[in-house]
């Protein structure tokens, strides 16, 4: 999929397909050395949302990546708001990336999505990155926030 969509990446500050693979691999190479102890360590949980079981305010910051969004089509409206209201119970703030779905096109629940947690208080940005999805990030008054990436 991503040589087919080669066009729609912004190559800096990785210059190639070829380049992300290496540094894929390698990051998985280190994730995999790491897993059996992080996992003794409690480290690594296996949870699913939008149902999680830190307690409130657990975490600095909640990161969702390559999943909401990204399947629009196989998941609806109401599990991203669920998913994301989740992910801003556990944390002070919530990045999710990318906002487009499959295909590399954005994605037909963000504009809700945002409508939504704007309402309810929180502050929400839309932040383009580096790899052309972009970012949106926001907290509310008690310091929780949605922060997702297009």
């Amino acid at each position: 999929m991503t040589r087919k969509n080669i066009h729609q990446f912004v190559w800096e500050p990785i210059s190639s397909i070829d380049e992300v693979g290496r540094l894929r691999m390698e990051a998985m190479g280190k994730f995999l050395a790491d897993y059996d102890r992080g996992k003794e360590e409690g480290r690594y949980r296996s949870e699913s949302l939008p149902s999680l079981s830190f307690s409130d305010g657990q975490f600095h910051l909640a990161l969702c990546s390559h999943f909401l969004f990204l399947y629009s089509d196989q998941l609806d409206l109401e599990f991203h708001m669920e998913s994301i209201r989740e992910m801003c119970r556990v944390s002070k703030e919530a990045r999710i990336s990318p906002l487009l779905q499959l295909g590399a096109s954005p994605s037909p629940h963000v504009p809700a999505v945002v409508d939504y947690f704007e309402d309810a208080g929180y502050g929400v940005d839309i932040v383009r990155v580096l790899a052309g999805a972009g970012v949106v990030q926001g907290r509310n008054e008690r310091g929780n926030g949605a922060h997702r990436e297009r």
